[in-house]
């Protein structure tokens, strides 16, 4: 097979194969290259110097307005798709000078709500930045999707 001539899922199926193949060889070893690491100073559980010294702040934090508006929804016994959830995607729609929102549990919900909004679907590609949280690419492959990365660094860009 011509390497010019493969298509992405192609080179991907078979750079995936390889490095495999290779690690499992003993060709390449399977762990991060450690040399930079030796250079750095120690751990703050070996005795090095702590990154953070103050404690976190303390979370949730909230104050009695907060809890003016959780005791009702909690003591209501309905704790999804309840009118003070309607009620606050209707607010935030108008903050955002949008006609919809829809609220969802987090972050990597909203992400696949999306895609499925988007129609994405079994053998759509979605870019996105290999630099990111799971999430992003968790949501990709359960739209049955192919994530395709793209390095966001200015500095790779081709031509500099």
């Amino acid at each position: 097979m011509n390497k010019s001539n493969l298509t992405r899922r192609q080179f991907l199926a078979t750079a995936s194969t390889t490095g495999i193949a290779a690690i499992a060889s003993g060709g390449i070893p399977a762990y991060a290259d450690i040399s930079r690491a030796k250079k750095q100073p120690n751990l703050a559980i070996l005795g090095g110097q702590p990154v953070r010294t103050k404690p976190f702040p303390a979370w949730p934090v909230w104050d009695e307005t907060d809890e003016e508006l959780i005791v009702p929804v909690l003591r209501g016994g309905v704790w999804s798709r309840d009118k003070m959830v309607s009620a606050a995607e209707k607010k935030f729609a108008e903050l955002m000078g949008s006609k919809y929102c829809l609220a969802t549990t987090n972050g990597t919900q909203a992400l696949i709500t999306a895609l499925y909004a988007l129609g994405i679907g079994g053998g759509d590609e979605v870019i996105t930045t290999p630099y990111t949280f799971v999430a992003t690419v968790d949501a990709v492959l359960l739209a049955n999707a192919l994530p395709i990365f793209v390095d966001i660094d200015p500095r790779f860009l081709i031509g500099d």
